[in-house]
């Protein structure tokens, strides 16, 4: 199963690791909702990011046990939860990452507006119907949306769930680095193309520059020649493109 990111997690065991749902619209859409968040309620640096998205089955085994021994806090049985890696993924724990980097959960407002909020982009707050309720965790792909994602947001498949089993965190980290970086070439990519017409030999290196961009999401090593072909394109037709 094809797994897309969403976003590194601030939750104090999860710090820092990269999470992600097993659904591009759902990722996208997430995407979108905390571009939403900062609108409203990011005046002070804070964002809203995921504690959690997508649970592996050894976390969720070591979750329910600890439930059974402490009774807290409440775990799903595993193979069953909506964050589980083989047969869901479509859930997502919602947190505050403050300016200083620090954890923290909504407030009452941002809860009230997450649950509003969350429907019109496809997404159900089905935490309300947990015997304890968890006001944090929805559930993406449940609807149709009302509002498409925003169209710079670009979301790739950065990870094959086996192959991650045999990653270290860092090799993880380094993964999710490439994927943030291959959405920003892919801005500059279709801005170009947008302005391309003909088929010269400008419109060819176009399209290897598109093969080799591709080939980023299975780890090509080839990302600073794609970065470079796209930016002597650009020059030579006098297209600018934004510095990242």
């Amino acid at each position: 199963m094809a797994w897309y990111p969403i976003g590194p997690s601030s939750y104090p065991d999860l710090f820092g690791q990269m999470q992600y749902v097993n659904s591009p619209s759902i990722a996208s859409q997430w995407l979108s909702l905390t571009r939403d968040y900062a609108a409203k309620f990011g005046q002070d640096g804070d964002r809203l990011t995921p504690n959690e998205g997508r649970r592996t089955r050894a976390r969720q085994q070591e979750l329910y046990a600890n439930y059974l021994r402490t009774g807290y806090p409440v775990a799903a049985f595993p193979y069953t939860s909506r964050h589980d890696e083989a047969t869901h993924g479509n859930a997502i724990d919602a947190g505050v990452t403050t300016a200083n980097g620090h954890n923290r959960a909504l407030t009452g407002d941002e809860f009230a507006w997450l649950h509003e909020q969350c429907e019109l982009r496809g997404f159900t707050w089905t935490g309300r119907f947990f015997i304890t309720p968890e006001p944090w965790h929805i559930e993406g792909d449940t609807k149709p949306p009302h509002f498409p994602p925003y169209p710079d947001i670009n979301v790739y498949n950065a990870i094959i769930h086996e192959e991650e089993e045999d990653m270290t965190p860092t090799q993880a980290q380094q993964l999710a680095d490439v994927a943030r970086a291959v959405g920003s070439l892919q801005s500059d990519m279709n801005f170009i193309k947008s302005e391309l017409t003909g088929s010269g030999s400008d419109q060819t290196r176009l399209q290897e520059t598109v093969i080799g961009i591709r080939a980023l999401t299975a780890g090509d090593s080839r990302l600073k020649e794609a970065l470079i072909t796209i930016r002597a394109i650009a020059k030579k037709l006098g297209i600018p493109v934004k510095e990242k």
